[in-house]
């Protein structure tokens, strides 16, 4: 139990209480998408229909009480690998999104922010024969988290996206990578030198297909 608890504690610590990281981690224990209502109702918070559905953080009692509360027949391994397997992915993600944020914002700076380059960015992301297509009407907004039909898209709101898609198999070489292909030859000077190529292990979740899914997990 101690594990368990101790889980709990550092993916709550990693992801901030957000109750978007945790709504993953239970669709995982529960080997289905869970809607953001249902994990809110699942860590006790008000069935508020007029309510945003991700305006609240949780806490590690919250998480403690929907886990142990949830079915004596299942032991605490069932819960302590998800949740270390989910630890492990935001660390890898915070360190890679540190390492890669210099060349980001200058690509983001060179965009103006614009959803239609985010697409082409996103786009590249993209596992097999779909990368580099173009998205479905709507779609760049959606995985951004922006509201339908804007053209614009905030700082917080890409690296919001990214981190959310990024696995322990994606690298800092093969995002700056293609960071460097979608630069402009200027900007691309200013960034230094250009890092190898390699494989992007992100794609589509065929199952939920607003997000992007990387090798291990969707987002």
């Amino acid at each position: 139990m101690t594990r368990l608890q101790a889980g709990i504690a550092n993916f709550h610590r990693l992801c901030e209480g957000s109750l978007e990281q945790v709504g993953l981690l239970l669709s995982e224990i529960a080997q289905y998408p869970l809607p953001p209502v249902v994990v809110k109702i699942i860590l006790g918070f008000e069935n508020d229909a007029d309510a945003q559905l991700f305006p609240e953080l949780f806490t590690t009692s919250q998480l403690s009480t929907a886990i142990l509360d949830s079915d004596d027949n299942i032991t605490p391994q069932w819960y302590i690998e998800p949740l270390e397997r989910h630890f492990q992915r935001l660390q890898h993600a915070t360190t890679v999104m540190n390492d890669i944020e210099p060349k980001l914002k200058t690509w983001y700076e060179s965009t103006g922010g614009g959803t239609a380059s985010a697409g082409l960015l996103l786009a590249e992301l993209v596992q097999g024969l779909d990368r580099k297509k173009p998205f479905p009407n709507g779609m760049t907004q959606t995985l951004l988290r922006t509201e339908k039909g804007v053209q614009n898209y905030s700082w917080s709101q890409l690296t919001a996206c990214l981190a959310r898609s990024l696995d322990v198999q994606d690298t800092t070489a093969s995002i700056s990578q293609i960071l460097e292909e979608l630069l402009p030859p200027t900007d691309q000077s200013e960034t230094g030198t250009s890092s190898p190529p390699q494989t992007v292990h992100l794609g589509m979740d065929p199952s939920c297909p607003e997000r992007i899914r990387c090798s291990g997990s969707g987002v």
